[in-house]
């Protein structure tokens, strides 16, 4: 199996001896830069190769605050091909400037705390960076004190960020439309809670439009970790501003007062919002302000749900196959509870796809995610780790586990019904071919086959690669060394 390309895992903390702050620094493409910024260590070091991987990621590393410093993204040439071949030296005529500001736009409405840089190979390179959207430039021998220089050049800046000024009630600009997760569970955009949200009002921090503060850095949160509570903070915050009762109602109904302003993003009726007293003329400013928090919490999860995804099965995909892992080991290192790795690979994959072409090999990876998914509990998850690879994670949160549940007790049936369901299965793509579709693979349960990811999935590869060997056709146990079916 292949490594990822990246230095961090989010179950690793700093060793002892490094300082307790470290600055994110998210590399995006292939450049001699991760090597020098890795010796750093000031430096907590994220590595991707391409722009779409570099939003999934950007999505899981901590929001900036006292305790964490502003992320930094440095983009290399070539990490997404407008950027190729655009160097002072030798522009390109089919460049297109507006690729990567959009690039740079998606990455601020995700994180609006990130400084994102251009790496260019020429100090006269350095003039692209603000005139493509970047905060800065930086050539490639670059250290922390550079990026942190060319990320706040006009101002001495500390990495960690300083209390935001006092401004008026902002009205954040609602994202482009453009199409993109206790563990990190990727899925759809959830609905706005039915509920109405309301609070009695704190007395007025200061009037409207003079020094109301700034408190979005709640909303910010929200955002960022999926929350469905964002309405919520979201009449927590225009409380504060306004000095009056206001309440959300996610729907039309016989309470919602006749004066409420509809909340609407992009045309979609997302609730109604109502404000008593002096301050009620302000409630239509107010929803479009609101309509563009709940836009963005949109677009984020879909995003999210994106970056963690196989397109072509729908299963989720090695990245988050690689955060849930690490977070239901550390779940389960503290609950003192098991849980286990199932690696499965199709037999004979590649003469499928010769014999009946990739078309053949796509359809017959969607059945086998679609059957995987058919026999497993609904706290498991189907991962597609690369080609015919899958994995699926059988692990019980210790917040949904019962008292007397057993984790691992069903897990053995589950593999006999999926291998009957394979056996038996139709698959009309391979009506000619000479036997059933079968696949081989490795169970791994965790302590007992390994402490950590890393060794888990070595061991259930050599398990896999032992029942290859063996004749292909069967799931080799890790716990018990004789255990086949």
């Amino acid at each position: 199996m292949d490594a990822p390309l990246t230095d961090h895992h989010h179950s690793q903390g700093p060793a002892p001896s490094e300082p307790a702050l470290r600055v994110p620094v998210l590399v995006v493409g292939r450049c001699a830069m991760a090597r020098q910024l890795r010796k750093e260590p000031a430096v907590a070091l994220y590595r991707v190769e391409s722009a779409a991987d570099a939003l999934g990621e950007l999505a899981h590393i901590p929001p900036a605050s006292a305790q964490s410093p502003t992320p930094i993204v440095v983009i290399a040439p070539g990490a997404v091909p407008e950027l190729a071949t655009s160097g002072p030296d030798h522009a390109d005529p089919d460049h297109d400037p507006d690729a990567e500001r959009r690039l740079v736009d998606a990455m601020r409405r995700l994180r609006p705390d990130v400084r994102v840089l251009r790496l260019v190979d020429h100090p006269r390179g350095s003039d692209d960076g603000r005139r493509f959207g970047y905060d800065g430039a930086v050539l490639p021998g670059a250290g922390l004190d550079q990026l942190e220089a060319a990320s706040w050049p006009d101002e001495a800046h500390s990495a960690v960020p300083a209390p935001a000024p006092e401004l008026p009630l902002p009205a954040p600009r609602a994202p482009a439309t453009h199409p993109a997760p206790g563990p990190h569970h990727a899925q759809a955009p959830q609905p706005v809670p039915p509920a109405a949200q309301a609070h009695p009002a704190p007395p007025p921090q200061s009037p409207l439009g003079a020094h109301a503060i700034t408190d979005d850095r709640s909303l910010v949160d929200a955002v960022l970790a999926g929350s469905e509570d964002l309405p919520a903070h979201a009449v927590g915050v225009l409380q504060r501003r306004l000095g009056s009762t206001v309440h959300f109602f996610a729907a039309r109904g016989p309470g919602v007062p006749a004066d409420a302003a509809e909340v609407v993003h992009e045309g979609r009726p997302l609730g109604w919002l109502s404000i008593d007293g002096a301050a009620q003329p302000h409630a239509a400013r107010a929803a479009e302000w609101l309509a563009a928090w709940l836009g963005l919490a949109q677009r984020h999860a879909e995003l999210r749900s994106h970056a963690m995804t196989d397109p072509l099965t729908g299963a989720f995909n090695r990245r988050f196959f690689e955060h849930y892992l690490a977070d239901a080991l550390e779940d389960c290192r503290k609950s003192r509870t098991a849980c286990a790795v199932l690696l499965l690979d199709i037999d004979n994959f590649k003469f499928f796809n010769d014999r009946f072409g990739h078309a053949a090999g796509d359809a017959i990876l969607r059945e086998v995610v679609k059957l995987l998914r058919s026999v497993i509990r609904t706290s498991d998850r189907v991962c597609r780790l690369g080609g015919d690879e899958l994995a699926v994670i059988f692990y019980e949160p210790s917040s949904q586990r019962r008292a007397s549940a057993k984790p691992l007790s069903s897990i053995v049936p589950i593999v006999q019904r999926f291998q009957r369901q394979i056996q038996s299965h139709r698959f009309p793509k391979l009506e000619s071919a000479p036997g059933p579709l079968s696949l081989s693979g490795g169970l791994v349960t965790y302590p007992w086959d390994g402490r950590d990811a890393r060794e888990l999935l070595n061991r259930a590869d050599e398990l896999l690669l032992e029942g290859k060997r063996e004749g292909k056709n069967r799931v080799k146990f890790g716990r018990d060394d004789d255990a086949t079916l």
